[in-house]
């Protein structure tokens, strides 16, 4: 890992039925969406009903976002959480789920790791 980054350790990121367990996270001011491994993305947007489109993005149906759970990210034993509303760009009567799956270059072995937009 580059010491360029502000790394932390996340105890715990959990939505619905979700939980990562312990992993990584950058906290970067350069990225718009919540990234993470490819495989726990997917796995996160299932939890939540979102479905991958052609570009690799995943939407989700907007009438059930009012009913999203909150992402919970628990960092040094204090959980921040995200309102599962806010976890959704609606644009032109689409809602585009604002997590990705990291670049399969980024996600080898050695860099199993969230980056959270801040």
């Amino acid at each position: 890992m580059e010491p360029k980054y502000w790394q932390i350790s996340v105890d715990n990121i959990s939505i619905g039925d979700y939980k990562s367990g312990k992993t990584n996270g950058i906290v970067d001011s350069g990225t718009s969406l919540i990234t993470g491994p490819s495989a726990e993305i997917e796995k996160i947007a299932a939890s939540v009903g979102a479905t991958k489109n052609i570009v690799g993005q995943y939407s989700i149906d907007c009438s059930k976002v009012p009913n999203l759970p909150d992402l919970e990210f628990n960092i040094n034993g204090k959980p921040w959480a995200v309102p599962g509303k806010n976890l959704v760009i609606q644009a032109g009567g689409t809602c585009l789920f604002a997590m990705m799956g990291t670049l399969r270059t980024m996600a080898t072995a050695s860099f199993q790791i969230y980056i959270f937009a801040a």
